[in-house]
């Protein structure tokens, strides 16, 4: 059996140590080496330990099980610990997933996120190829990705919420409501930025989950006044032009709720998490 007390993990991780980087990130390297059987090469890519990283310290695209590794690596020198958050500790993300969270956020092309042989084709570089795409975005992104997942059962009717692409049609309205508010804007250019600890993730979520709310009362109004079960969902959902009037009328339907102060903004309600925090300190 493998001792990996600290004395001896020193002496172990002593060949993958780097200039500039700390004992953890060489942690990391040897357990991708050893354990996920990579290159060298490879692992040096992959590892991305340092200042400004989220909490990020290693992300792997898994080509065989399309599937992206989000690793975080820690040693600690007290053995009645425990190591946390380790290179075992990983959050896997389909690459797929990744993809169709990017088209309707980033994107804005909800209806372009059932095109599945087109995610890692011709939209591949259009969806990853840019620079603000990174392993940290697409963690906060999955989180209200998961977050909106328990929502659908508040739509109406609930035959609506059982479709897929639902629940990609809600994370791209919610982007669309961000991106009308001056936070929401800075939340849309780096979202890593609001989920740097356990608490701000908690505040984010809050939030989110305060606006969703907002979104599907608004959504189930149309779908009501479009004939309820008899709304062409599938039809809707397959053509841009209607999705798009669609989510207009939601979000004109929201802009006037927050002018009329009947709903609070992602502004308020995030700037309002943040002074009762503040002031807990």
């Amino acid at each position: 059996m493998l001792n990996l007390d600290y004395t001896n993990l020193v002496q172990i991780i002593q060949p993958y140590k780097i200039p500039g980087r700390e004992e953890a990130s060489a942690f990391l390297s040897w357990f991708l080496v050893n354990i996920y059987r990579l290159n060298v090469i490879e692992v040096q890519n992959i590892v991305c330990d340092g200042r400004g990283d989220k909490g990020i310290d290693g992300i792997y695209i898994n080509d065989n099980e399309e599937s992206i590794d989000i690793f975080q690596s820690k040693t600690v020198q007290n053995s009645n610990k425990t190591l946390g958050d380790t290179p075992g500790q990983r959050i896997a993300i389909e690459n797929t997933l990744a993809g169709q969270i990017l088209l309707a956020f980033d994107l804005k092309r909800p209806s372009d996120v059932q095109r599945y042989s087109k995610i890692f084709d011709d939209l591949h570089h259009e969806i990853f190829a840019r620079p603000e795409v990174t392993g940290g975005r697409i963690v906060v992104l999955f989180d209200l990705y998961k977050a909106i997942e328990q929502d659908l059962v508040k739509i109406e009717p609930p035959l609506f919420g059982g479709y897929q692409i639902t629940k990609f049609f809600l994370l791209y309205l919610l982007s669309e409501v961000l991106s009308e508010d001056e936070v929401g804007k800075a939340f849309c250019k780096k979202p890593e930025n609001f989920s740097k600890s356990p608490s701000e993730k908690a505040n984010l979520l809050k939030c989110i989950h305060i606006i969703m709310g907002d979104i599907v009362i608004d959504l189930n109004a149309e779908f009501k006044e479009a004939g309820g079960e008899n709304f062409d969902f599938k039809g809707t959902f397959k053509a841009p032009n209607l999705l798009r009037s669609l989510a207009n009328k939601v979000i004109t339907s929201h802009k006037k709720l927050i002018a009329r102060d009947r709903v609070d903004s992602f502004s308020k309600l995030w700037n309002t998490l943040v002074n009762q925090n503040s002031q807990k300190i």
